[in-house]
């Protein structure tokens, strides 16, 4: 995508969050699609309610598998993603060679470009937070690329104000676990 073979690490560009999952076996039917909000993290559940096993740990997913029976059904109302580097982490980021090489040095140069960010996906909207650049807001209904920042339109104040909160609360609820012990 954009001309590039590699991303920059704090991308949440559709490109890089918005990847297809292809699933097959028992009591899942053919030619199916499903356009619910999923993330990553709900891979293990499903693998564990797959494999008819129990969790050893808290994780925040969300089992698939009563989406392969009926894909109509509501799974999140939101999904989140995160990526980048701390900056005061600068001196630990890689010095890559070949055709990277310019990349990695604009990394040390400017830390504050690869700077962490978190998203919120909505149906409807895209919120991204990022600790050393502006915030951003799109809408994925009119603007399914991402492509137009909407962050200062006023009339979606609200919007903003109710995705940021989201954000908040997802970053605490799962900033920090108990270990379970046996």
């Amino acid at each position: 995508d954009h001309g590039l073979f590699e991303k920059w690490p704090s991308g949440l560009d559709p490109c890089l969050v918005r990847n297809p999952l292809v699933v097959a076996g028992p009591g899942v039917a053919d030619g199916r699609w499903c356009g619910a909000l999923v993330e990553m993290v709900d891979l293990l559940p499903t693998l564990l309610e797959v494999a008819e096993t129990e969790p050893t740990h808290t994780h925040f997913g969300r089992s698939l598998v009563p989406l392969l029976a009926d894909p109509a059904l509501p799974h999140r109302p939101f999904a989140f993603s995160e990526g980048g580097f701390d900056p005061g982490d600068v001196e630990l980021f890689e010095r890559p060679g070949w055709v990277y090489e310019r990349k990695g040095a604009l990394q040390h140069d400017r830390p504050d470009l690869v700077a962490k960010a978190v998203a919120v996906r909505s149906p409807t909207h895209t919120y991204v937070y990022r600790q050393c650049e502006g915030d951003e807001l799109y809408d994925r209904v009119a603007d399914p690329a991402e492509t137009v920042n909407r962050i200062d339109d006023p009339g979606l104040a609200d919007v903003v104000r109710g995705l940021r909160d989201v954000l908040l609360d997802w970053s605490v609820a799962t900033s920090d676990v108990v270990e379970w012990t046996a």
